[in-house]
């Protein structure tokens, strides 16, 4: 019974070391993509903020037009 126990208060650190790790793991990408990803403008066209009118006025009419899916030459 003794020996029962001590394995499994070993097999439960174990796990919670490795789910600690992988949520330090995720945490840590997390950050780094914010800092890298942050979104840059573009003559005058802001990632997430800009409408497509905006995009209009800017570069002009689509060249193609999908539906959702919308093509300009630059």
């Amino acid at each position: 019974m003794l020996i029962l126990t001590t394995l499994n208060e070993r097999y439960t650190m174990l796990v919670f070391q490795s789910y600690r790790i992988r949520f330090l793991v995720c945490v840590a990408i997390t950050v780094i993509a914010y800092t890298v990803g942050d979104s840059k403008p573009w003559r005058g066209i802001v990632p997430l903020r800009s409408t497509r009118v905006d995009v209009e006025r800017l570069l002009g009419a689509p060249s193609m037009d999908h539906g959702d899916t919308v093509v300009y030459e630059t």
